[in-house]
């Protein structure tokens, strides 16, 4: 499977949120949706706001994926957070660009931090959403308060070396052959129908490979696949423009320059290698490693309870240093 294929992480389904309490465990309170499209010269950046309290800014993965998959699975942060998503330049229901490149994403993402009034920034990365903070946390330091990296993109392109290998390892050969099925049927696709039914064909099957118990996936409440079809189609492109223009990155040196505090969050059984989550905490002068045992890439979803624990002890305890 190609690289930019494999990177276009995440989950499938649908379903209600809940809220969580100071120490971390889950509460059943769920957040009203404040939904808003926020203009960034002729691009237009769809914004989904829920719950009150101090603000999170959360980034997606992808690169040209969407809120959808996150918002959810997140949503017991709001029970003490204002948790600001969007869909980035190119993808869900933000405008289709095309031709994106990283720098593009820093400047909307700081366009968006004026746009709803903060000055500086608590960000949540996820998956590529990590690789994203780090970039906007060297074009403007001053502007991030601190981060959170959830399962984060490798620091540096060499950590993907066998990411594509290990996740179609961990399927059977049946899950194989309908996900090659799937991608033929992606590459055939012209009608948003067909674009959105070959999505949900893919994901239904090779979300499994990002968990550590691959019947997890059923427990998210995300969904992949939920945008236009034209919208499932200009991602991809998204994604190969983001990760061909980067090439081969390397954000070591960049990451040893942070100075805020930042709590690398990891699955122990995330497709992406542990030893990536501790090239980016051993990097990061104030950055401490959280490992969640029997989790993979969406550690959120398969143990909620100890990584949303650790975003709270964090932050609690980031507010008090």
């Amino acid at each position: 499977m190609r690289l930019v294929l494999a990177l276009t992480l995440l989950v499938v389904m649908h379903a209600v949120p809940v809220g969580l309490t100071s120490d971390g465990a889950i509460d059943a309170k769920p957040p009203v949706p404040r939904e808003r499209r926020i203009a960034v010269g002729k691009t237009a950046l769809y914004a989904r706001e829920i719950g009150q309290g101090s603000p999170i800014v959360v980034l997606h993965g992808g690169p040209g994926l969407d809120m959808n998959y996150l918002v959810d699975d997140l949503a017991p942060l709001a029970a003490s957070h204002r948790l600001i998503f969007y869909d980035q330049r190119g993808g869900g229901r933000s405008t289709l660009s095309t031709g994106v490149t990283a720098e593009q994403l820093v400047a909307d993402l700081d366009a968006l931090r004026g746009k709803v009034g903060l000055q500086r920034m608590t960000l949540l990365g996820h998956s590529w959403g990590a690789g994203l903070a780090a970039l906007y946390a060297a074009a403007h330091p001053d502007r991030v308060e601190r981060m959170i990296l959830a399962d984060a993109i490798p620091l540096r392109l060499s950590g993907l070396s066998g990411y594509g290998a290990d996740l179609r390892s961990r399927l059977t050969p049946e899950e194989t052959a309908k996900v090659d099925e799937a991608l033929e049927a992606r590459q055939r696709a012209k009608t948003p129908a067909e674009h959105v039914a070959a999505c949900k064909a893919y994901w239904g099957v090779f979300a499994r490979a990002y968990y550590s118990d691959p019947e997890a996936a059923s427990r998210s409440k995300g969904d992949l696949c939920a945008v236009p079809g034209q919208a499932i189609a200009n991602g991809r492109a998204v994604n190969e423009s983001v990760m061909g223009k980067l090439g081969n990155y390397d954000w070591r040196e960049m990451a040893a320059a942070f100075h805020m505090p930042v709590v690398v969050i990891h699955g122990a059984e995330d497709p992406i290698r542990l030893e990536n989550a501790r090239e980016w905490a051993d990097t990061i002068p104030q950055a401490r490693l959280v490992v969640i045992e029997h989790a993979g890439h969406m550690s959120y979803v398969e143990r909620p309870e100890q990584f949303f624990g650790a975003i709270a002890e964090f932050l609690n305890g980031a507010a008090t240093q």
